[in-house]
Parts: structure tokens; sequence; C-alpha cells
């Protein structure tokens, strides 16, 4: 039964990307609450933490990022790891996007409640995406564009100031 679940959610969403999203949210339910930088293959990049609200009155079984495409010229934007919720499954997408299900009806999201925990490597600092809830049905509940910018820090060695001139004199 699990598997049919992830399975037909899997299948929603790509069928809702590809008729478009149904209903512009007013109110944001992507809030990110932190970046850091993770190495991925020898390379850093920024891995955004998010939680997702849900201001509706449907139950939220699923949440999918797509890339807005266009961002840039040669856009290379996509999402490179992910980090789930417990009792939820994520998956990347061939597009650069991802797709978090609920592995449990304990882990839907009621109306009003909010699921923490979700984190995305992104390609670049700043991605945008088209962010969208499901519940039962194929059509998408909410929709929004929004950019998650994760800017990457410098690395830095603790030391003085004489001790920096003097490492290029």
């Amino acid at each position: 039964m699990h598997g049919f679940r992830v399975f037909a959610l899997a299948c929603i969403t790509a069928a809702a990307s590809l008729f478009g999203p149904s209903i512009a949210g007013a109110q944001s339910f992507l809030t990110v609450t932190g970046c850091d930088t993770v190495s991925v293959n020898g390379v850093t990049y920024g891995r955004v933490s998010f939680d997702i609200h849900n201001f509706s009155d449907t139950v939220m079984m699923q949440v999918a990022i797509f890339p807005i495409s266009h961002q840039a010229p040669d856009d290379t934007c996509h999402v490179l790891q992910l980090g789930s919720p417990p009792e939820w499954l994520g998956y990347m997408n061939a597009d650069g996007g991802a797709v978090w299900a609920s592995s449990s009806k304990a882990a839907d999201v009621a109306p009003g409640g909010t699921a923490h925990g979700f984190q995305a490597v992104l390609s670049r600092p700043l991605c945008c995406y088209t962010v969208q809830l499901f519940g039962v049905f194929v059509e998408p509940f909410a929709s929004m564009n929004m950019c998650m910018e994760c800017s990457l820090m410098s690395p830095v060695q603790p030391g003085s100031w004489g001790r920096l001139k003097q490492a290029y004199r």
C-alpha cells in the first residue's frame, strides 16, 4: 500500500507539472529557516532548510518544486541533494526540481499545520521555483513562485591582520 501511495503521488505531480499550477496562494507557505554549506563531490554548495505551512482547508500530502525556466542564460539551477522530514520521502526530478511526499497518514499536514525539516542543496546561490502543495487530487491546491537564496560564505582562517600582511610580503 505504501508503494502505491508514493507512486500515485509521483504520477499526480508529473501530471500537474504538465498542466501548470491552479491556485495562487496569498500567503507565503514556504519559510526558509536556515542556510549552510555542504560539499558535493568536492564542490561547495548552499543548502537551504525550510518549513511548509498549510494555510488551506485541505490536508497536504505532497510538496513539489519546479525550476522556473529562463532565470538566466544557460540556467543550471537544480537540486543536487535533498533532505526530508521524518515520515516524508524525497525525490529529485530530471528537470532540476524535487518532490517530497508523506509516507504515512500521520505525516500528512492538517489545515493550519506546519511541516518542518525540508532541505535542498542548490546548484546556485539563488534559485527560483514554482512551489506547489498537493492533497489527494491531481491539481495542486496552492502554488506560488519563490526564490531561495543561500549565499556561500568565504572560508576564513583565524589570525591577525599582521599575519595576513606577512603572508603577502
